[in-house]
């Protein structure tokens, strides 16, 4: 219609994303750390990672806006609208991180180990298939799940309540307010350190949108 005026309006999602798997662990606050039967934990995983995944993105479609001063975040931006459909989120966390702070990510170390751990338990979580377990007479399983194991390395699993050792399904193991909690605490750590590295106007524009996430503390 001539003479109407068209403005265009920009949601982003992170934030959003973050404040769900934030709810969850905020639910699940007085609950013993490990105990087992709050599937509300798998919430905050999916939640947690999706808000990982879709900051990568927004930090592509910013670095893309026209009021970058600086030539070389303007690329990036350029870079990762090329690569938003089609790359991994741990690739686009490594591009990140290499070209905004010029220093590739320990994969061996926090704050990428964790994230790395939190978006393969995302894909078990949404690409799952039946279990199934060999066991002596004792019980004690002689098969294990790699990605449960490191997961009880940082004891957020849901505790054995026997000496003897049992298999323990998936969900069971990872349904505890410890495992949502470093789901939300991973997510944070990880979005925290890009903006820390960006240069000072993209990273006054995080801080901006993202207050939620940059601001987060775990309790």
């Amino acid at each position: 219609m001539s003479g109407q005026s068209v403005a265009t309006i920009t949601f982003f999602s992170a934030a959003h994303l973050f404040g769900i798997a934030q709810d969850v662990v905020e639910r699940l606050r007085h609950r013993p750390d490990r105990d087992s039967g709050s599937p509300e934990a798998c919430v905050a995983i999916l939640f947690a990672a999706a808000s990982v995944e879709a900051f990568a993105n927004e930090v592509g479609y910013i670095a893309r806006e026209s009021l970058q001063s600086s030539p070389e975040i303007r690329s990036l931006g350029a870079l990762f609208e090329e690569l938003e459909a089609s790359a991994s989120v741990q690739s686009k966390f490594l591009l990140l991180r290499a070209l905004l702070a010029k220093k590739p990510y320990d994969k061996g170390a926090p704050p990428y180990q964790d994230f790395s751990l939190l978006i393969a338990l995302r894909n078990e979580l949404v690409h799952r298939k039946a279990e199934r377990h060999e066991v002596d007479i004792m019980h004690a399983p002689l098969t294990t799940n790699a990605l449960l194991e490191r997961l009880r390395s940082k004891n957020i699993t849901a505790e054995r309540r026997s000496l003897v050792p049992i298999v323990q399904g998936f969900f069971p193991a990872i349904e505890t307010p410890a495992v949502a909690k470093w789901a939300l605490t991973t997510a944070a750590a990880l979005m925290k350190d890009v903006a820390a590295v960006a240069p000072a106007d993209l990273r006054s524009q995080l801080e901006v949108r993202y207050p939620l996430i940059l601001k987060y503390a775990a309790v």
